[in-house]
């Protein structure tokens, strides 16, 4: 009985995997071929126009027929849950292919690609998009977490601002068994911890900082050389992700800028001894310009604050439009390579960055009301002024950000809402 049993085990264990993983795997191997041709494209190309015009694979092409492999129910139950009016309803629960261990690389190949997922299901069907990504992120918070396929998804994980998500970097910190994919989780949660809305889980401000150091030790020491992040080697995001911490971080000192009068003149900030409002912004964006128009009642308000407009290089025919938003506010221009916009790491504009008189930072993000509570700590107003000038009217709240020359543009759902805790531009 027991030979029987060997010899029906061994059988079984001979025959393919299932038609379902088959196409799975076939799928994420055509999709891997693609960024394979795309990456020799560029390494073959001769100069930097040609790699310019070479066209990254978005995986919409490929992303469909691996869908399909994962996307199937696999049961169904009925479960009573309460209406809206508080009466008992059933509903109907499904499971899913996706749900199982063996499609952990399709699950984080989905997520990590969130246009791929859409085309796959269909653009015009943003409910059923927005409820399958759902779907998805639970059976990799609840299956796929010590998956080392989890180590692709960690840089998208990074980017949201909710605390699931931070909690599910860290159940792959914590419990995925490959370092790879813990690397990758203790970065994304070194950044995350960066951003207001969900830095409150580490407790206090200084906590939260700590925390940021720790992990990115973490992800240093667990990754491998060829460990990337979102495309990117991992070891240059740590590195960026340090020279924030060092030098762009509430309470730290950041790099003097050189920027340019109107006239050409050279000035140095911040000025030392004083409070510094640094304002990157540019004419071609209302929400600035506005601000701007309001600097010169703000300098009444505040009069001992040091208060520097910053626009990119511009022409002669910008310079007319900067003096004629700014009037009687001396404004500056940043050089041709952008250097006070790279130092300080600026990536849409407008950007406020408030120092105290040590040239510490007290602000740094989105000119909104936390950057007029930080004024109101930091500042003294003239007894004669009312407080609360640096507030954004109604009519300029829903205009977008003005991304800066040379910066990587964020996508809508990393736009910064206006006249809410802001995270610190990353």
């Amino acid at each position: 009985m027991n030979t029987r049993y060997a010899l029906l085990l061994a059988a079984l264990a001979a025959l393919p995997t299932t038609a379902t993983e088959e196409a799975m795997k076939q799928a994420l191997s055509a999709w891997d071929a693609r960024v394979a041709e795309y990456q020799a494209a560029l390494t073959q190309a001769p100069t930097e126009e040609a790699k310019a015009a070479i066209e990254a694979p978005d995986g919409t092409d490929v992303a469909p027929s691996l869908w399909q492999a994962v996307c199937g129910v696999t049961a169904t139950r009925q479960e009573e849950v309460k209406g809206r009016k508080g009466d008992k309803q059933l509903r109907t629960l499904r499971s899913y292919e996706f749900e199982q261990p063996w499609a952990a690389p399709a699950v984080a190949r989905l997520l990590s690609h969130p246009a791929a997922l859409a085309a796959a299901i269909g653009s015009d069907k943003p409910k059923q998009v927005a409820a399958f990504t759902e779907a998805l992120k639970k059976a990799l918070r609840d299956t796929h977490y010590n998956s080392p396929a989890a180590a692709e998804v960690c840089h998208q994980l990074s980017a949201g601002t909710s605390v699931d998500e931070y909690d599910t970097l860290e159940k792959i910190y914590t419990r995925n068994q490959d370092n790879n994919a813990r690397a990758c989780a203790a970065m994304g949660m070194s950044l995350m911890l960066s951003n207001p809305m969900v830095s409150g889980v580490a407790g206090s401000e200084a906590m939260a900082r700590a925390k940021r150091i720790y992990y990115l030790k973490q992800a240093l020491l667990l990754a491998k050389d060829e460990t990337t992040f979102g495309g990117a080697p991992l070891t240059e995001v740590a590195k960026e992700q340090a020279y924030r911490l060092r030098f762009l971080s509430p309470g730290c000192v950041p790099p003097q800028l050189t920027v340019r009068d109107l006239q050409g003149k050279e000035h140095t900030f911040p000025e030392t001894g004083k409070a510094n409002l640094l304002f990157f912004w540019s004419p071609q964006e209302s929400v600035g310009s506005n601000l701007i128009a309001r600097m010169a009642q703000v300098q009444k308000q505040y009069p001992d604050l040091v208060i520097c407009p910053i626009c990119p290089a511009a022409s002669e025919e910008d310079k007319a439009a900067i003096r004629e938003a700014a009037g009687e506010i001396p404004v500056y221009t940043d050089n041709e390579k952008g250097s006070a916009g790279q130092d300080y790491r600026i990536s849409v504009v407008p950007t406020a960055v408030l120092l105290g008189a040590n040239s510490t930072i007290l602000y740094i993000g989105y000119p909104d009301m936390k950057l007029q509570t930080a004024l109101e700590t930091a500042m003294r107003p003239s007894p004669e002024q009312k407080q609360g000038t640096i507030i954004i009217k109604d009519g300029t709240e829903d205009e977008a950000p003005v991304v800066q020359p040379g910066s990587t543009p964020k996508t809508d759902e990393e736009q910064p809402p206006t006249l809410r805790d802001m995270p610190e531009f990353k």
